[in-house]
């Protein structure tokens, strides 16, 4: 993908117009912001994802734009990079740019959940666009692509309090009462 290339998708969505709020893989946040570090990680051209550009709101990062250099990522890299984008529990939509056709989907892998746009179709208020994403439009549109349960610190709370109630239940010691054994799981 040529630097022209990523360019123009992200002016005629309206990305490069949002002040501070877009960040380029050729630039660095500014020192204080909150998920600089995040930033650079995602942006990292050594790195697991390799970013061309994120998109932050209020200074989370919501959009993280792809995009390779010869060819669109093979379905497996996808996954794994949307794997690691979701895992950071920051970003929620990913799209990947291949030529005049740009691929949407959710971080997290839902089922047929992905939307493909043409560069001569879209605009800085139509879907997708920085307007889109800021305004919350786009949350409206595809509620399952935002689902606070679905995020990996609730997923985590979620299989901590399985494993405590196993451990509670059938791993401790049988000279423990039950509520001791449950301290005791909570503890681990």
């Amino acid at each position: 993908m040529t630097r022209r290339g990523l360019a123009s998708w992200l002016e005629k969505l309206g990305y490069v117009a949002e002040n501070g709020g877009l960040h380029l893989s050729e630039t660095v946040p500014p020192n204080g912001h909150p998920y600089g570090p995040e930033i650079r990680s995602l942006l990292d051209p050594d790195g697991a994802i390799r970013a061309k550009a994120v998109f932050d709101i209020e200074g989370v990062p919501a959009v993280v734009f792809l995009a390779d250099d010869d060819a669109p990522l093979r379905s497996p890299d996808l996954d794994q990079i949307r794997k690691r984008i979701w895992n950071q529990n920051l970003a929620n939509v990913v799209i990947e740019i291949d030529g005049d056709v740009a691929r949407v989907m959710p971080a997290r892998r839902l089922e047929d959940a992905q939307q493909t746009i043409r560069l001569e179709e879209v605009s800085a208020d139509g879907p997708f666009s920085a307007l889109d994403v800021a305004s919350s439009n786009l949350s409206r549109r595809f509620p399952d692509w935002f689902d606070l349960d679905a995020q990996v610190d609730n997923q985590l709370l979620r299989n901590l309090s399985q494993a405590v109630i196993q451990l509670s239940q059938s791993g401790m010691s049988a000279n423990v009462p039950a509520k001791g054994a449950r301290a005791l799981a909570e503890l681990l």
